[in-house]
């Protein structure tokens, strides 16, 4: 081993693709060394094209542009072209990275600019690189999360740019409930087309996400890699045991994330990005279809406001009514302060994902169960009135006149939707309006088709026209 630099330094400068010290040569601004064969003409191309990709990872790693590489790295472009369009050598204290010099052969190369996101995240990271297998350290969906990023900058995106997702929503709303788990361990490429493009969507995300918690003292992507190298860990297992500790530690998420379950942190986690990946593909500016919504609401009419058991405590049974009954059953509920919780948060959670226009109408729903009396003692129906004071009479209408304003928005969003989907089938063709969701459809079952039916109903007009002429 005491000969192993000596012999490294041979070879390099025995191999014959190595260029001239007069050569031409820049540094980056993080310190990387470019050195450029005689036969190069895309000097400038070819650095923006490495630079952009060692911007990338060191603002993934929230470093600072005059920061000390943990490896230091010189790119040499040769003129023989490396198997693979890749040559990599590790010496005792700088990563060697041989590309061809002609830029064509690379620059569309998906596993070249994966590898290169690799190797900068390894270097920035402290981590040598004796042979491609220890690539495989940083995790494939951080990789494409960044090339996302990458492109999207190289393409004129801003970096904090509002992002669509259209696959991941329309996906979402056809019940295809996308976990973390399939995030962390599926590997797809560009070879398996829409599924590449709804897999790009979701490491973009998590990416993002993952880069807006951490910070350059407890960075999760750095701390990630670091102890999957140090430590021998499955990158998918280091993802856990880091996120456990700086998202769930996170004052943002602590009341949202209260273990209430007793779950492992491992469920939490994956809670977390559930959470996230719905409020990102469907709220109040990308609501539910008024259609889906419907079906969202009546479900949410339906109250289980009692719960009887037998003498022996083997058979329970639900007592349930329509909420606009409620008042009605009112001195039936048990426990009354919790019902009332229980209600507001299930219609907050449809209101995040509402059209905008249904806002005042969910207040007005909000203060009538608010408004309903509650009792001292659970199953105690007396309420709070000092001794000598008249009770207020009960607001017996309020729920019903709450619940008649959500449905007059109902009608008036559904023509508004039903207006603009009739101006739209005048000025663009199918594909142009329901290109996610056909796309879709290729990796959905039958029943998961059902979700567009305003789709499904277009296509049946659109037959039976394209059969009269």
């Amino acid at each position: 081993m005491k000969y192993y630099g000596l012999l490294i330094f041979f070879w390099m400068l025995c191999y014959p693709a190595l260029v001239p010290a007069s050569a031409p040569r820049v540094v980056t601004d993080h310190g990387t060394r470019i050195i450029f064969s005689q036969s190069c003409k895309d000097l400038f191309t070819v650095r923006n094209h490495i630079r952009d990709i060692e911007n990338g990872v060191t603002r993934m790693l929230r470093l600072g542009a005059r920061s000390e590489p943990g490896v230091a790295c010189t790119v040499f472009m040769v003129d023989d072209r490396p198997e693979g369009n890749l040559r990599l050598v590790q010496t005792r204290s700088t990563l060697l990275i041989y590309l061809p010099a002609d830029y064509s052969l690379w620059k569309d190369d998906f596993e070249v600019q994966r590898k290169l996101v690799c190797c900068f995240y390894l270097i920035r990271s402290g981590i040598q690189v004796p042979d491609m297998e220890r690539l495989d350290i940083v995790p494939y969906w951080l990789q494409m999360g960044t090339l996302e990023f990458i492109w999207r900058i190289r393409g004129g995106g801003g970096q904090n740019q509002v992002r669509l997702y259209p696959r991941v929503r329309n996906a979402e709303l056809a019940g295809i409930q996308i976990g973390l788990d399939d995030v962390l361990s599926d590997k797809i490429t560009p070879d398996r087309g829409v599924m590449f493009e709804l897999y790009m969507e979701l490491c973009d995300m998590l990416t993002s996400r993952c880069h807006s918690e951490s910070s350059a003292r407890n960075n999760l992507f750095y701390e990630m890699i670091v102890l999957a190298a140090n430590k021998g860990i499955a990158p998918g297992e280091a993802f856990y045991m880091t996120a456990g500790r700086i998202i769930l530690s996170s004052s943002r998420h602590k009341r949202r994330l209260q273990n209430k379950d007793n779950v492992s942190e491992n469920e939490l986690v994956r809670r977390w990005f559930r959470d996230y990946l719905r409020g990102q593909v469907i709220n109040n500016f990308m609501p539910l279809p008024i259609h889906i919504w419907k079906e969202h609401y009546e479900r949410l009419l339906s109250v289980e406001y009692l719960t009887l058991q037998d003498r022996d405590a083997t058979t329970t049974v639900s007592v349930s009514c329509k909420l606009n009954e409620l008042d009605e059953k009112w001195d039936g509920v048990y426990d009354k302060k919790m019902l009332k919780i229980a209600l507001i948060e299930r219609f907050s959670a449809l209101e995040r994902e509402s059209p905008a226009l249904f806002s005042p109408a969910f207040a007005k729903l909000y203060k009538a169960v608010n408004s309903l009396p509650e009792s001292d003692a659970v199953g105690d129906t007396a309420t709070n009135i000092p001794a000598g004071v008249e009770a207020p009479p009960p607001e017996s209408d309020s729920l019903k006149i709450a619940l008649e304003g959500i449905e007059q928005v109902y009608k008036r969003q559904r023509d508004m939707e039903d207006y603009l989907e009739a101006i739209a089938q005048q000025h663009s063709s199918p594909w142009e309006r329901y290109q996610c969701e056909f796309q879709i459809m290729d990796i959905v079952d039958e029943e998961s088709r059902r979700a567009w039916p305003e789709l499904n109903n277009y296509l049946d007009q659109l037959e039976k026209a394209l059969k009269v002429e």
